[in-house]
C-alpha cells in the first residue's frame, strides 16, 4: 500500500514537472486556502503563493540575472535575533505617511558623498545635549 502511494506521488510530481516546462501554470493547493502557482513568463520562471482571493502574497521570479523576491501584504515583518544586513548598489525606502528609525544604542548616518536633509515646508528639529557643527 505504501509503495503504491509513493509511486502515485512520484507520478504526480513528474506530471507537474512536465507541466511546469510548458506555458501552462502549475497550481498546488496549500493549507489555509492558499495556492502555489508556478508559471513561465517569457524567459523567467515565476513561483507565487496566492491567497484565497487570488491575490499574490509572495513571488520569486527566477530571471537570467538572478532571483527577485516580491512580498505583498497588509503588514510585513523581518526579525533577526542578532543582525539584519542589507547590501546593494542603491537602497530606496518610500513611506506614504511616516517613517521612523529607532535605536536603543548608537545610531550613525555616514556618507562618503553629499548628505542632504530636506523638510519641504516644515521645520527641521535637531535635539541633543550638545550639537556640533563642523
Amino acid at each position: 500500500m505504501a509503495l503504491e502511494q509513493a509511486d502515485a506521488a512520484t507520478a504526480t510530481a513528474t506530471e507537474r514537472a512536465e507541466q511546469a516546462k510548458s506555458d501552462e501554470p502549475v497550481n498546488v493547493a496549500l493549507t489555509r486556502q492558499r495556492t502555489l502557482v508556478v508559471t513561465n513568463a517569457g524567459d523567467d520562471e515565476v513561483i507565487e503563493i496566492r491567497d484565497a482571493t487570488g491575490q499574490m502574497e509572495l513571488a520569486i521570479v527566477m530571471t537570467e540575472s538572478g532571483p527577485k523576491l516580491r512580498l505583498e501584504g497588509v503588514s510585513l515583518q523581518i526579525s533577526g535575533s542578532e543582525e539584519i544586513d542589507l547590501s546593494c548598489r542603491r537602497l530606496r525606502i518610500d513611506a506614504a505617511e511616516s517613517a521612523d528609525i529607532h535605536s536603543e544604542g548608537r545610531l550613525n548616518l555616514t556618507s562618503k558623498d553629499e548628505l542632504a536633509v530636506t523638510a519641504e515646508g516644515a521645520d527641521v528639529c535637531v535635539q541633543g545635549e550638545m550639537i556640533y557643527l563642523n
